[in-house]
């Protein structure tokens, strides 16, 4: 029931924003775009130019420091939009400038975790050697297995540090007691979410293959990227306000518990 509500409530709260809606579109267009250039650059040349790579690393980096900005302001404003009813673009800001270095932060003690467990798999397989290579395997398997689910018990912690208003530990401690408690629940709904992206790029995917018969080069990348940009904005605001409404469930639900 409570992911049932999760989606329905996620759905309405994308579709009554379209504000951000554009806003997510803009920012995700932009990156699409600037990505297009860059593959059509590098795929000129067969020795790819070094300050070409620099610039696209360089690109992609300010990106992936801009989207934690704009994940900070989704998810402020779709906690204001589900506990009011009401936000606008200034939610959306504000929470993007409040919340940035928290969200840098836990992106960086997740990051930090998890590659933590895949340098020790590497290691497994690499001391073991060709001789022991399955035993290697075997555990670098079973690592791999605990630093995804440790990510996975950390998965609420966002929602927590942004709706709870919490610090970064405290909000990792929250959001692993959270999802223990509700591991099938977290584990049905990212599932049905992923199937939901699934299909749509399924769609998109076949929209790109008729495109690239009546539309030849960078024209057809170009009108792709407008279509799955529009598509990839509304279902990051779906995602976020059907995790938030997960999430308020399930911090309700404790505190009525410890009451």
């Amino acid at each position: 029931m409570r992911v049932k509500e999760s989606l329905k409530k996620g759905f309405s709260v994308a579709s009554q924003s379209m504000e951000v809606v554009a806003g997510l579109f803009v920012f995700g267009l932009i990156f699409s775009l600037i990505n297009v250039f860059f593959t059509a650059k590098l795929q000129k040349t067969t020795t790819p130019s070094v300050r070409v790579s620099i610039v696209a690393v360089v690109v992609g980096v300010l990106f992936l420091l801009a989207s934690i900005f704009v994940q900070a302001g989704l998810l402020g404003y779709v906690r204001d939009k589900i506990k009011s009813g009401h936000a606008g673009f200034s939610n959306f800001l504000d929470a993007g400038r409040k919340y940035y270095g928290s969200l840098l932060l836990l992106g960086l003690l997740v990051g930090a975790v998890v590659g933590v467990f895949i340098l020790l798999a590497a290691l497994a397989i690499f001391a073991l050697g060709q001789k022991l290579m399955p035993v290697g395997i075997g555990i670098a398997v079973v690592l791999v297995a605990i630093g995804v689910y440790i990510s996975l018990l950390m998965f609420l912690a966002p929602y927590d540090l942004v709706a709870g208003d919490q610090k970064v530990i405290d909000a990792v401690k929250h959001s692993i007691a959270m999802v223990r408690k509700n591991i099938m629940a977290v584990l049905g709904l990212s599932l049905i979410l992923i199937l939901i992206g699934f299909a749509a790029g399924i769609v998109l995917g076949l929209g790109l293959g008729i495109l690239t018969i009546a539309v030849k080069g960078m024209a057809a990348q170009a009108i792709f990227a407008f279509f799955s940009s529009a598509v990839n904005a509304f279902l990051g605001l779906f995602v976020a306000g059907s995790f938030m409404t997960f999430y308020f469930g399930v911090a309700n639900s404790n505190s009525n518990t410890a009451a």
